[in-house]
């Protein structure tokens, strides 16, 4: 466990891009899901990110604070994860991207290795 954890601080970006290109290969199989993702992005690039911070959101002549806002935000993210098949897509791609990493770590290794010469 302990070659796991040195490992994982030395290839971590590797780690990250191998299980980020796994997900984007995953998710065009799966239209429901990317279009779901992508108005659950949209929202909170336009309601949280892009809007002033000095203005509350007002919808339906209601005002929102930005703590109401982030609050909605990220109940719906959980709602969109958790109770659609989002969560699941992302949860099995995620699986297949960690078990995928130790052996490509441990060919490199010994590529490595065999490389070196004394």
């Amino acid at each position: 466990m302990t070659r796991f954890w040195k490992n994982s601080s030395y290839f971590r970006v590797n780690y990250v891009c191998i299980i980020a290109l796994i997900i984007s290969f995953s998710l065009p199989a799966h239209p429901f899901s990317l279009i779901l993702l992508l108005c659950l992005a949209a929202s909170w690039l336009f309601l949280y990110l892009f809007r002033p911070s000095d203005r509350p959101l007002i919808l339906i002549g209601r005002s929102f604070s930005e703590y109401e806002t982030l609050g909605g935000l990220i109940l719906s993210t959980i709602a969109v994860i958790f109770f659609t098949s989002v969560g699941s897509v992302l949860i099995s791609a995620l699986m297949i991207g960690i078990t995928t990493i130790p052996p490509l770590v441990d060919e490199f290794f010994v590529l490595v290795e065999d490389s070196i010469t004394w």
